[in-house]
């Protein structure tokens, strides 16, 4: 089975555009993203997963399709790429969480992503995970590691900036619930890719 490389995180740049509403609300622009690339309407939502063995896991992916995949003549492998690699991403999270991405094939840039997030007071943060059940042991140490206090320890504010599933996953659902059909917009340029 090919393979494809998805960063969910990796940054080399973040560029902050308006909110699609008037509250605080915004959209994260990570990489080497592409605004004026039109979503279609005719992006689909894939069900059937790689024949891959999935190990049970608490992170739900539910991968969108634009039509920039779903037309190409290469669709059932780009889409049985990115299966596979969401099916690994996974196994690694046991936090219940549900993450909906749009994936975008582009014809420039190696690509790039589009993330929604809103912020959350520093001491709410910690306080949050606290709460949450299922905590992984890296979940534990780093929580070891947050200062108490209003300051958020990074860049000495009183906020920290959390992606809409991590605010759903930490119990902040209201504020990790814009009204949006994805969370998340990944772009590949499936041209350079090994698939």
């Amino acid at each position: 089975m090919s393979k494809v490389l998805l960063s969910f995180s990796l940054a080399l740049a973040t560029v902050v555009v308006p909110a699609i509403s008037s509250t605080a609300q915004t959209l994260i622009h990570t990489g080497n993203a592409y605004l004026d690339h039109p979503l279609s309407s005719g992006a689909k939502t894939f069900s059937a997963f790689a024949s891959v063995a999935k190990k049970p896991s608490a992170l739900t992916i539910l991968p969108t399709f634009d039509a920039s995949i779903t037309d190409d003549p290469n669709a059932a492998d780009i889409e049985a790429a990115i299966n596979a690699a969401i099916t690994q991403l996974e196994t690694h999270i046991v936090t219940p969480t549900t993450v909906k991405i749009m994936f975008v094939n582009v014809n420039n840039g190696l690509g790039g992503s589009a993330t929604f997030y809103n912020n959350v007071p520093y001491s709410q943060y910690r306080t949050d995970m606290k709460k949450v059940q299922a905590l992984s042991d890296n979940d534990r140490k780093a929580l070891k590691t947050l200062p108490a206090g209003v300051s958020n320890p990074v860049d000495g504010t009183p906020t920290v900036r959390l992606t809409l599933p991590l605010l759903r996953a930490v119990g902040e659902a209201a504020l990790g619930d814009l009204g949006v059909d994805v969370d998340s917009t990944i772009f590949l340029n499936v041209p350079i890719t090994n698939i």
